[in-house]
């Protein structure tokens, strides 16, 4: 409709917006694992960059991360 604003309809939230799946943690994992960077972890799974920056920030250590229950 011409001349209708979209300011009061929610947006789609696109799929790289959505949270990272318990099978996506479980493929960081392995990767990290391999030594594989967090730019290639982020490309591979179709992730932002970002997002798989601040998952791995949630390791207790910078080398190692552990996506699934770890404790």
């Amino acid at each position: 409709m011409a001349g209708v604003s979209n300011r009061n309809r929610p947006m789609g939230v696109s799929s790289m917006a959505q949270r990272l799946s318990f099978e996506e943690r479980v493929w960081i994992e392995e990767m990290r694992a391999s030594v594989v960077g967090g730019g290639e972890v982020a490309r591979r799974l179709g992730r932002h960059p970002s997002t798989v920056y601040r998952e791995l920030g949630r390791a207790a250590a910078p080398d190692y991360y552990c996506g699934t229950n770890c404790l």
